[in-house]
C-alpha cells in the first residue's frame, strides 16, 4: 500500500499513520550465495540505468551465470527503465574486487573500484602492487578503459567518486603504504601482542585519503588524515570542495588542527587550501553523516546519531538519545546548521528498546529530497511510523526543500535489508539499491543484491488522479464553496486538506458518519484529502473550482 503524509510544523494535533511496504515496479534480488551488494546506481540521458558493486561465487543474470575467480568479483551493468539488462562486465582477483561509485559529468561516465591481482581494461591491464589497488575507469558504452591507479604496500580501499568539468574527486583508504604522485604515504600503527607472552605484530591504522584528479594533469593535490572514513564529497557554485567524515581516536585534519570528535566537515577552496571544518559530538557520542549534497549553495546531509549532550557545530537543539536517530539536516556554506530533523523514536532513558535507525544516501530533484536507509524495529517520522518486520528494513522518505516531511516507505522482509543509493531520471523516476537477506541473518546465509524502480504513483506529488476510494465518498467534486465527505459509518477520524506545496490548508476532526467542509477560502486548484483513523490511513483527490 502506498502512504502518503505531510509534517506540518504547527500546534495542530498530528495523528500517527502505520505505513506499509514500498510499492516497486521491479525489483531485482540477484544472488547464489556468499555476499553481493550493489553500492552505487546512476541514470543516463535516456534513463537508463546503471548499477556497480559486487558478487560473490555465482550470479544469475538473464539467465546466464556467471562465476566469480575469487573472493568477490566486481559488477558493473546497464539496466533499461523497464528492468530489462542490456549489458554487464563483471571481472576479478583472488582478492575482493568491488566498484564502489560511478559518476556522470559532461556525458562521460566514470567509475571507481578496487581490484586485487590485476585487472583487465579495453586500453590494457593494470597489475595490483598492494593486496588491492584503488582504479579509475570511464566507461565507453558497454567497455571499460583504465585511467589511473593507486597503489602501494598493504591495502587500497576506494569509497566515493564525485566529478565536476574535468575534475574527479576521489576518497579511498589505505592501510600500510600507498604512492602519491612522487610521495610514499605511511599510515601510522602500533605494535600488537596476539596473546599475552606471544611475538607482536605491527597492525597498521587505516588512514583516508582524498584526492582532486584532473583528467588532463592527473594528480592536483591530495589530503591524507588518519583514523579517518571518508563519507561523502560535493562542490558548490565556487568550486569550493565539502568533505564528511568519521573517525576514532585523535585525527589531524591540517596543521595544528586535530580533533578528537568523531564527525567533521571540512571546507576546502579549489587549490585544497583550508577555509573552514565544523565538528559533531561530543567525543564517545555518535554524530555521524553518511552522506551530502549541495544544492544552490545549500548543503544537505544525513547520517545517524546516538547520545545526549549531541551537537554538530554550534548546533545541540538534539534529543538525547540511548540508541540510534537517522537525521536529515540543511546547512549554509559557512557550517551554519538552518533545520535540523531528527527520524526515529526512543529517548536516552524510555527503554523503548533497540531503534537504529541511519540515512544511508541523499538526492535532490527539483523541490524534493530523498533519502534512504535502514532501520530496526521502529523509525518515526513524525506522523508516519514504520516497523520493521525482521531484524533491518530498508527505507525510502521524501521531504521537502524547506524539511517539511512528505511520504515515507520501507522493503518489507524476514530478514535485513539496507539501502546504498538512490537515483533519478530525467522523468523523475527513482530507483534504489542496495543489499538483502531475505531470512533472519546467519553467517552462512546468501546476501542478495538489490535494485528497483519504486512505483511512479508513490513519486510525484503531482500524481494524485488515482487516489480514490470505495467506501467513502467526496461529493460535489469538483467544489466551488463547499464538499461532503460520506463515510457511511461512525468512527473517530482526523481530516486534513493538502495543497500542492505540502501545505495542510485545512484540518478537523469528526466521529460522525458524514461532514461537511467549507472551502470558500480554497483557491482554485489541485488538493489532496488525507482521512485518518485507527483502521488506516485513506487519501483522496479534491478539485477546486473559481
Amino acid at each position: 500500500m502506498k502512504k502518503f503524509s505531510i509534517l506540518l510544523l504547527s500546534l495542530l494535533f498530528v495523528q500517527l499513520i502505520y505505513s506499509q511496504n514500498i510499492s516497486f515496479e521491479w525489483l531485482k534480488l540477484l544472488g547464489q550465495s556468499g555476499r553481493n551488494e550493489i553500492k552505487c546506481i546512476i541514470s543516463d540521458t535516456n534513463n537508463n540505468i546503471i548499477v556497480g558493486g559486487y558478487f560473490e561465487n555465482s550470479l544469475e543474470i538473464n539467465g546466464h551465470f556467471i562465476n566469480s575467480k575469487g573472493s568477490k568479483d566486481y559488477l558493473i551493468a546497464k539496466y533499461d527503465a523497464s528492468g530489462n539488462n542490456l549489458w554487464y562486465l563483471y571481472g576479478g582477483g583472488k582478492l575482493d574486487d568491488y566498484i564502489s561509485d560511478i559518476t556522470f559529468v559532461n556525458n562521460r561516465l566514470f567509475v571507481l573500484g578496487v581490484f586485487s591481482d590485476s585487472i583487465t581494461f579495453e586500453n590494457g591491464e593494470f597489475k595490483a602492487d598492494s593486496l588491492t589497488d584503488l582504479f579509475i575507469g570511464e566507461m565507453i558504452e558497454d567497455k571499460i578503459y583504465g585511467i589511473d591507479k593507486f597503489s602501494g604496500k598493504g591495502v587500497v580501499n576506494s569509497e566515493k567518486l564525485f566529478a565536476k568539468g574535468d575534475n574527479l574527486f576521489i576518497t579511498g583508504s589505505f592501510e600500510g603504504e600507498i604512492i602519491i604522485v612522487n610521495d610514499t604515504l605511511i599510515s601510522t600503527g602500533y605494535w600488537d601482542y596476539i596473546w599475552p607472552g606471544t611475538d607482536s605484530i605491527y597492525r597498521y591504522v587505516e588512514h583516508m585519503l582524498l584526492v582532486k584528479y584532473n583528467l588532463q594533469n592527473k594528480i592536483n593535490w591530495y589530503k591524507n588524515y588518519k583514523n579517518a572514513r571518508s563519507l561523502s564529497i560535493t562542490t558548490d557554485n565556487s568550486n569550493n570542495l565539502y568533505l564528511i567524515a568519521s573517525h576514532y581516536g585523535n585525527c589531524l585534519i591540517e596543521d595544528e588542527i586535530e580533533i578528537s570528535e568523531n564527525l567533521f566537515l571540512i571546507k576546502y577552496d579549489e587549490n585544497g587550501d583550508y577555509i573552514w571544518h565544523i565538528t559533531g559530538g561530543p567525543s564517545g557520542q555518535i554524530t555521524q553523516p553518511y552522506d551530502l549534497v549541495c544544492l544552490e549553495n545549500q548543503l544537505y546531509i544525513t547520517g545517524h546519531i546516538a547520545g545526549d549532550n549531541l551537537y554538530i557545530g554550534s548546533y545541540d537543539n538534539i534529543v538525547e538519545k540511548s540508541w540510534y536517530d537517522a537525521f536529515l539536516c540543511k546547512m549554509d556554506t559557512s557550517g551554519n546548521i538552518v533545520w535540523f530533523n531528527q527520524i526515529g523514536e526512543g529517548s536516552w532513558r524510555d527503554n523503548i528498546g533497540p531503534h537504529h535507525n541511519y540515512g544511508n544516501v541523499i538526492k535532490i530533484i527539483s523541490d524534493t529530497i530523498y533519502i534512504a536507509g535502514h532501520f530496526l524495529e521502529e523509525i518515526n517520522f513524525g506522523t508516519i511510523i514504520l516497523n520493521s518486520q525482521g531484524a533491518y528494513d530498508l527505507f525510502y522518505a521524501k521531504y521537502l526543500k524547506n524539511g517539511a516531511f512528505f511520504e515515507a516507505g520501507q522493503y518489507l522482509v524476514e530478514g535485513w535489508s539496507s539501502a546504498n543509493d538512490i537515483a533519478i531520471d530525467t522523468s523523475g523516476n527513482i530507483y534504489i539499491a542496495g543489499y538483502s537477506f531475505e531470512n533472519n541473518t546467519s553467517s552462512n546465509e546468501t546476501q542478495f543484491l538489490l535494485f528497483g524502480k519504486i512505483d511512479s504513483l508513490t513519486n510525484n506529488p503531482n500524481s494524485i488522479d488515482s487516489y480514490t476510494s470505495k467506501t467513502i465518498n467526496v461529493f460535489p467534486n469538483p467544489t466551488r464553496s463547499s464538499f461532503t465527505i460520506d463515510f457511511h459509518k461512525e468512527l473517530d477520524r482526523k481530516i486534513q486538506v493538502i495543497d500542492m506545496q505540502g501545505k495542510i490548508v485545512l484540518s478537523t476532526k469528526s466521529n460522525m458518519s458524514k461532514i461537511d467542509i467549507d472551502d470558500k477560502g480554497l483557491k482554485a486548484g489541485l488538493y489532496l484529502i488525507t482521512i485518518s483513523e485507527k483502521n488506516g490511513f485513506t487519501k483522496l483527490k479534491l478539485i477546486k473550482t473559481g
